[in-house]
């Protein structure tokens, strides 16, 4: 799980925490600065194919993905 947040053109590296990991239907996304407010999310596969996007929220199902690597 790739832990960086896009803020316009930057990624903002270790300020982002994503539990549990391992996951298997839902992780929860706790920011450690609560200045930064994320638009979105977008999950990719660890090949680079971009699997899902949804507005920002807390908690995330992700259910519905396969088994595997995603960042």
């Amino acid at each position: 799980v790739s832990t960086s947040i896009e803020t316009g053109m930057v990624a903002v590296e270790s300020g982002v925490m994503i539990s549990p990991n391992p996951m298997s239907d839902q992780f929860i996304i706790t920011l450690k600065d609560q200045e930064i407010s994320p638009k979105a999310i977008k999950i990719f596969t660890a090949d680079g194919r971009q699997v899902m996007e949804m507005d920002y929220r807390e908690e995330v199902l992700v259910s519905s993905l396969s088994a595997g690597l995603y960042l």
